[in-house]
């Protein structure tokens, strides 16, 4: 690899797990592959942002306290007359914090893997007022407009329809690429260290990072499940439900109860079946071991997005009610032949070397504008 990414500046937000995660996928291939580069992760709503605490607090609250306004607040945002609005808004009252973090790193580039500081960016790039390259990963299934800005040099997304989401509102082709979401170095490894196929089908249950949703209603209905089954719950940094998950009495099934762990890939390579919110990296971290699914408890929003995408796509199936898991989970081990093929489905839309494709595109992109600046 060469050194044109001498310094890089990478932006998430702590909105979800699924946005750092990416970012810090990003951060580890690139210091693998070029030890002597600065390679930063930041997050864009860090404590010692006022505006981004209340912002995110606020986001947490509308989910707990009032789902349904916050579905209607976000589908009515992606309406393009007020999406311009919010747009304006958002990256007038970030520049600043942008700015700050610019002066501060002196990056190169600058990834974002949250919208929110690619609006700043994107602004500052408008103004021209940020050099810098600049590129977007977006680590969902499905567009928001609070992505779409012709400012940005390079798109990184998860699939076609995606693509061609981005290509309808007016971003170059050019700039796109299909390139699946940024993975950690585990999920390349995995994949020829694990086996499938074990004479008693795992399955894996997770909430996200936050452990949010209902595992504690999933958990007894695995319980019911007919099936011999080893049952694997990973509650990430929920630890009040790790500890009340592991109080109760089990009796029908193997299972193992886990908080917070490095090792999903390999978690992941073991399992027949993964039960989960429909969070974006999630998923594709599932796709990239050929992991079917089923979905629960989407967010409002883009997780129902997610949801729906992936049914589409023949690799999830929706959790309309969750009394139904026990028998869903039966009816799919049954029928082996549907679970391969949604094994297969998975594996066609999945990439391991996504992280080190997105890596090797944005040091083209900064050749060519290096050249271009020289011309």
């Amino acid at each position: 690899m060469s050194t044109i990414n001498k310094k890089i500046l990478i932006i998430s937000a702590s909105i979800g797990s699924g946005h750092t995660q990416a970012a810090k996928a990003l951060q580890e291939r690139y210091k693998q592959l070029e030890p002597q580069a600065e390679v930063v992760v930041v997050d864009f709503f860090d404590g010692e942002y006022a505006l981004g605490k209340f912002m995110k607090d606020t986001y947490f609250n509308m989910l707990e306290l009032f789902p349904e306004a916050y579905e209607v607040l976000y589908r009515y945002s992606q309406k393009s007359f007020f999406n311009s609005n919010v747009k304006s808004i958002m990256s007038w009252a970030m520049k600043t914090k942008l700015k700050r973090l610019l002066a501060q790193y002196t990056p190169d580039l600058v990834i974002c893997t949250h919208p929110i500081p690619c609006c700043a960016a994107a602004y500052l790039r408008y103004k021209k007022q940020l050099p810098q390259s600049l590129a977007a990963v977006i680590t969902d299934f499905t567009l928001h407009q609070l992505w779409q800005y012709p400012e940005v040099d390079a798109y990184f997304v998860a699939s076609r329809s995606l693509q061609e989401e981005l290509q309808k509102q007016g971003i170059s082709a050019t700039k796109i690429f299909v390139t699946g979401m940024p993975l950690r170095t585990q999920f390349r490894q995995a994949q020829t260290v694990f086996a499938k196929g074990q004479a008693t089908p795992s399955v894996l249950l997770m909430g996200g990072g936050l452990g949010l949703g209902a595992v504690e209603e999933v958990v007894a209905q695995l319980q019911a499940v007919q099936h011999k089954i080893k049952i694997t719950v990973v509650t990430g940094s929920n630890e009040s439900l790790r500890q009340r998950l592991l109080k109760w009495n089990y009796t029908r099934q193997e299972i193992e109860i886990l908080g917070y762990v490095d090792n999903i890939a390999s978690l992941m390579a073991k399992s027949s079946l993964l039960i989960t919110k429909p969070g974006g990296l999630t998923c594709s971290e599932a796709l990239s071991m050929a992991l079917p699914m089923l979905l629960f408890s989407p967010l409002p929003g883009q997780e129902e997005d997610n949801a729906r995408y992936l049914k589409e796509q023949g690799v999830g199936i929706i959790v309309t009610e969750l009394n139904t898991v026990s028998t869903l989970v039966d009816t799919l081990l049954r029928r082996e032949n549907e679970l391969t093929e949604m094994q297969m489905q998975a594996a066609q839309r999945g990439n391991t070397a996504a992280t080190q494709e997105i890596i090797a595109v944005l040091e083209e992109v900064q050749r060519e504008q290096k050249i271009a600046k020289v011309i």
